[in-house]
């Protein structure tokens, strides 16, 4: 297996603003340039220009040629409706073109996933997209705190069972457009992104929230209560595994006691999630 399908991959959520910008500018073409020896290969690589940058959007580069990067670009010219050349001329060095090219942009999505999931077959390693969010937190700051010590504990899991992890800020400003969504209307937000990204095999979707069970002069008790679902995006979004557990803790420090909690639960859910995906794509 290529190492660029080695290992299990969790980022958080990378649709940027850029993703979206050239999705939605996609139907009525993008604008781009081309140079060549001829006309002809000008135009060729004006195309190639705009279908490379639509790649990079939506896999990692690659100079592997049997990497889904360099496949897709081979078979460039299947990805593009139509082209317009508005301004062209001849340079010492050869001729040069500018104009838009129409892509088929979602053709391209489509074409990737099924590359990714061949590549997969047989294989227990998936690529893995986490979004767990906080929900109650006073403020953006506590929710985040709580994120990263979700993340940083799935970490630590997932790398002992010998996946690679990887994070990503953007998540943080996703997350926060969901916190008024229940967990169902979470969970098929998350469904929505992850067709609109076909290397998604595999979601884990959670929450967790936090309680005061008690407070006395000797210290606060606390409860961190967390809600999992981990889905095979391949399969029709069919539930792998659902996880729906809790830690308590006491301590005199409120501020330590949360990251502590945080921390522990984390530890907990990491271990029974990685474990059950481990589990499930042996057996397919």
């Amino acid at each position: 297996m290529k190492k660029f399908f080695s290992g299990i991959l969790i980022v958080f959520m990378m649709m940027t603003a850029f993703s979206m910008a050239l999705a939605a500018e996609a139907p009525k073409g993008i604008p781009a340039g081309g140079k060549g020896a001829t006309e002809a290969a000008a135009i060729e690589d004006m195309k190639i220009g705009v279908v490379k940058r639509i790649l990079g959007n939506i896999t990692s580069h690659s100079d592997d040629p049997a990497s889904p990067y360099q496949q897709l670009l081979k078979r460039y010219d299947e990805f593009i409706e139509s082209f317009h050349v508005d301004k062209k001329g001849k340079t010492a060095n050869g001729f040069f073109v500018t104009g838009t090219v129409k892509p088929r942009y979602y053709d391209m999505q489509t074409e990737l996933g099924k590359l990714v999931q061949a590549a997969h077959q047989g294989d227990d390693t998936r690529q893995v997209y986490v979004f767990v969010r906080f929900v109650g937190a006073k403020d953006e700051n506590t929710a985040r705190l709580a994120e990263n010590a979700i993340l940083d504990r799935y970490n630590v899991r997932f790398r002992e069972n010998k996946f690679i992890v990887a994070t990503g800020d953007e998540i943080l400003g996703e997350l926060s457009r969901t916190r008024a969504m229940n967990f169902d209307q979470f969970v098929e937000f998350v469904k929505k992104k992850s067709l609109e990204n076909p290397e998604i095999c595999t979601a884990v979707i959670g929450e967790m929230t936090i309680n005061k069970l008690s407070e006395d002069d000797e210290g606060v008790t606390l409860s961190c209560d967390l809600n999992i679902r981990t889905l095979d995006c391949y399969k029709d979004f069919a539930v792998i595994d659902n996880f729906d557990g809790g830690e308590v803790l006491r301590w005199r420090d409120l501020r330590s006691l949360g990251t502590l909690l945080f921390e522990k639960a984390a530890i907990s859910s990491a271990k029974g999630i990685a474990e059950k995906l481990v589990t499930y794509w042996k057996t397919k």
